[in-house]
């Protein structure tokens, strides 16, 4: 009879360790911006059409204005329960402010870098709605 091979394992690769990507340095982070989502707002199933969808975020009246003083290209992107949404088109600001509608979930917004290298701050202005003429000229998306 022979003797049963024992398979001796070996651990990971610890890459973060081997390549010393330790510290703040190699990890960029942003802060998220909660948003409470409006009872109102009318919800639609993940099964409807995408072009129905839309319909019903177009009537959304419930508005975020966000702003930041970023200088360059950056995305924005949301997180409700386990889905992360990231807009692939840079966000269009005016002095650095721009608007997201906001549907019956709470919702947490951030900012993204278009290079993925810098950190993107981004602060809530206020909550309104569509019609408030101070905005009239926003970008909204």
């Amino acid at each position: 009879m022979g003797r049963d091979k024992i398979k001796v394992l070996e651990p990971m690769r610890n890459i973060k360790l081997e390549k010393n990507l330790i510290g703040k340095a190699w990890w960029k982070g942003s802060k998220a911006v909660e948003v409470s989502g409006v009872a109102e707002a009318q919800h639609f199933p993940a099964s409807l059409p995408e072009d129905e969808k839309e319909k019903i975020i177009q009537s959304w009246n419930t508005i975020a204005i966000f702003e930041t003083s970023f200088p360059k290209p950056f995305q924005i992107a949301f997180f409700r329960e386990n889905e992360v949404w990231i807009l692939k088109f840079p966000i269009e600001t005016l002095d650095g402010k721009f608007g997201m509608r906001i549907g019956k979930h709470d919702i947490k917004f951030f900012a993204i870098d278009s290079s993925f290298l810098e950190p993107v701050q981004l602060s809530l202005v206020e909550i309104t709605n569509e019609d408030n003429p101070r905005y009239s000229d926003l970008p909204l998306y």
